[in-house]
């Protein structure tokens, strides 16, 4: 493959359709017993790591791709992960808070 194939070409020229944020965004520790959700249920963002979410979602939409989200937790050393898929964990509150975020986004 030449080198010059991959000069000057976007994301969605190569065919990507949109960039996935896959781990790193929970407020890990933070949540109720060391995890990363409120005593609500609902997931806390890292802050410190996603200062302007909205500004990162704006600047993937001008790039002309979706911006998604990875809800499984891998990136906290916390037994939350154990606990969702055995009990339920917060599933309800997990979709409740994307789906008004990417209103807000």
């Amino acid at each position: 493959m030449q080198q010059d194939l991959w000069e000057k070409k976007s994301l969605k020229e190569l065919g990507y359709i949109g960039l996935g944020v896959d781990d790193g965004w929970q407020a890990c520790g933070d949540g109720v017993g060391g995890g990363f959700h409120d005593e609500l249920g609902y997931p806390l963002l890292d802050m410190a790591r996603f200062p302007d979410l909205h500004g990162m979602v704006k600047e993937v939409h001008n790039l002309g791709l979706k911006a998604g989200w990875y809800f499984n937790n891998c990136w906290c050393s916390t037994p939350e992960l154990t606990t969702w898929l055995n009990v339920g964990g917060h599933p309800k509150q997990d979709v409740i808070s994307w789906y008004l975020m990417d209103l807000m986004l």
